[in-house]
């Protein structure tokens, strides 16, 4: 898989080895090193690069509505996963968490997807091959009320209904572990505090992550369109005090 960037930044994901056709022209078959530059029959050029993560998340495949970057950003951040981490996710979705996480948890840690629904599951997977991260991966096509792992550095809960699971989550995680509540109401969110009340954990951050990008030049201003509520994040960690 190769990027090609043209000359106003546009991308274009491709496979190697393949006549490309795009819509400033077609590039011939050929060998795509990173770095060359490679022009089309009509003469427009496209600089060719090894795709990021990020460059990869922007094409994920979508079933169910996504983890944003921004989300999933707050998540590593106020967790500090890293690599060799154990984290249990419930559901799947399309993915894009679990991509997410096991870019940050490799090369010797795990995660645990649980997803019930198996079209879900099958987005899920594919995404998480497309992005070459399916080893670091453990799919669960079942509830994760039956959740069999032990001794995890997390678990994140994108579910309807997580207060439901606070007993069976906190057998599961290690002390200090933490627990993260993704949901899009604060409904959703009294609920869970509530429940976590009678538990171990202790509540340390709820928030939601509004972003709001700008245009820099002659006449630099916010741009009109914001990228607004997306979820509400609770954020736990597992303090038996």
């Amino acid at each position: 898989m190769k990027l090609l960037i043209d000359e106003e930044g546009r991308k274009i994901l491709v496979k190697e080895n393949k006549e490309i056709h795009t819509h400033q022209g077609v590039v011939k078959k050929q060998k795509l090193l990173h770095g060359k530059v490679v022009k089309t029959n009509i003469g427009k050029k496209f600089l060719v690069i090894e795709p990021s993560f990020v460059d990869l998340f922007e094409r994920i495949k979508r079933g169910p509505q996504i983890i944003t970057l921004k989300d999933a950003g707050i998540i590593s951040a106020y967790t500090g996963v890293s690599s060799g981490w154990k984290i249990a996710e419930a559901g799947s979705g399309s993915g894009a968490l679990t991509c997410y996480l096991a870019n940050l948890v490799k090369p010797k840690g795990k995660v645990y997807s649980y997803e019930k629904r198996k079209d879900f599951l099958k987005i899920a997977k594919e995404n998480v091959e497309k992005f070459g991260l399916s080893k670091f991966v453990v799919f669960k096509n079942k509830d994760i009320s039956n959740i069999s792992e032990k001794n995890l550095d997390m678990v994140v809960l994108d579910l309807p209904n997580p207060w439901e699971y606070i007993k069976q989550i906190e057998k599961a995680l290690k002390i200090g572990g933490f627990l993260v509540i993704y949901v899009p109401t604060i409904n959703q969110i009294i609920k869970a505090v509530d429940a976590l009340e009678n538990s171990s954990f202790k509540v340390f951050k709820v928030c939601e992550v509004i972003e709001r990008d700008w245009k820099v030049g002659k006449a630099t201003r916010p741009l009109n369109v914001i990228l607004g509520h997306t979820a509400f994040l609770l954020f736990s960690r597992k303090l038996p005090l």
